[in-house]
Formats: structure tokens, C-alpha cells, sequence
């Protein structure tokens, strides 16, 4: 699937170029430019990976420099207990939640590449419901569904790009 759209939400402005599928299945965006607060970030194409669980939350993907060393992966998350209920459902070997670090993600830990394909296997196979949103309004509560739904929308203008 390809598309272009430009995202707006809140401070961030994505010109999404794509939508990509991955080797192992999963779907990444392909930002080709994105400014955070009016910083630009427009070096190359880059490649980040959001998942939205039911159970484990909101969590963001990445590769830092320093973890290729180790072929670790550095997981985000804008909740705590996002990065709890992911150690206790799908990734126990995750590593110390870390906060802070001067990042709009005030929580972080790292996991091992190999552990990180392991866990989305089990999320894939946890899957048993026919309403994503509601099954987060079930289990997060309608606070963090509404949350949810709000990226939702701003998402479903790719496919009308």
C-alpha cells in the first residue's frame, strides 16, 4: 500500500510518503520530512514503528545509534504502565525503564532484537477480538480509546490522499 498525506497533531507535522511492509510482516511508516515544534527533521527517510495494543498500550520502536552495537531495539512509551503491562504480557526480558532523558518520550527501556520478534509474535497471537477500539475501551477505558480514536482519524487521511 502506498500513500502520501501530510499529518498534522498537535506539534507534530508528518509528510508521510508511505506506508511499508516489513519483512517480518509488520507495517512502518516512511516519514520523508517532520518537524516537532517547529524543529525540521529532513536528513533522509526515516523509519520508526508504533504499536497500539490493548494490552500493553502505546509503545514507539527504534533503533538508537548505541543499540546497533548490541542489535538492542530502544522502546518508547508516553505512559509508564504502557512498558509495565508490555514486561508482564509479551516481553519479560525487557529491559530498566528508564524516565526522563529529554525526549517527548519520557519513558524508555531496551530489549534485544531477537526478544522484540518473539514478543510481536505473541501479541499476534493474543489477537481475539473484531473491534480494535473497542476492545481498548474495554480494557484502557474510554479515556484512552477517545485518545486512540483521535489518532485514528488523522491516520485515515491516507487512505484518501
Amino acid at each position: 500500500m502506498r500513500a502520501r498525506a501530510r499529518i498534522q497533531y498537535m506539534s507534530l507535522h508528518l509528510d508521510l510518503s508511505s506506508i511499508v511492509r516489513l519483512p517480518n510482516q509488520s507495517w512502518s511508516l516512511v516519514a520523508k520530512d517532520a518537524t516537532f515544534r517547529g524543529w525540521p527533521y529532513r536528513s533522509a527517510w526515516r523509519m520508526f514503528m508504533w504499536i497500539f495494543m490493548p494490552t500493553g498500550g502505546f509503545i514507539s520502536v527504534v533503533q538508537k545509534p548505541g543499540d546497533a552495537i548490541d542489535d538492542h531495539l530502544t522502546i518508547r512509551a508516553r505512559a509508564k504502565a504502557d512498558l509495565v503491562e508490555l514486561r508482564e504480557n509479551f516481553l519479560a526480558d525487557l529491559g530498566r525503564i528508564e524516565t526522563g532523558g529529554g525526549t517527548d518520550y519520557v519513558f524508555r527501556a531496551r530489549a534485544s532484537r531477537t526478544d522484540f520478534e518473539v514478543a510481536t509474535a505473541k501479541m499476534a497471537r493474543t489477537l481475539d477480538y473484531n473491534n480494535y477500539k473497542d476492545r481498548v475501551a474495554k480494557i484502557k477505558g474510554s479515556s484512552r480509546a477517545h485518545v486512540y480514536a483521535t489518532v485514528w482519524g488523522a491516520l485515515l487521511k491516507l487512505h484518501r490522499a
